[in-house]
């Protein structure tokens, strides 16, 4: 929702992106069983990207991942933390 919400600011429009593909290829992280921002942000970086909702949809369930370069909407240089 984050990277979303960036997007969303910086382009006029919302993207829905997927969920599925952290919970398969994020390696640094435990799938469903959860994980940390900031690896999720080093895991999209590492992939070269996200996939939208559409092309790579939720399943709720660990499953191999299916990443595929070619169909990236969005990508990042990594993330940070901001206190309050």
């Amino acid at each position: 929702g984050n990277i979303e919400g960036q997007w969303a600011i910086k382009r006029g429009k919302l993207i829905s992106l997927s969920e599925q593909e952290l919970v398969d290829c994020d390696k640094l992280d435990e799938g469903c069983g959860g994980g940390l921002p900031s690896n999720a942000y080093k895991a999209i970086t590492n992939l070269g990207g996200l996939e939208t909702e559409k092309e790579y949809s939720y399943k709720g369930d660990d499953e191999k991942c299916q990443f595929n370069r070619t169909e990236v909407a969005v990508k990042i240089n990594g993330g940070m933390n901001i206190s309050t």
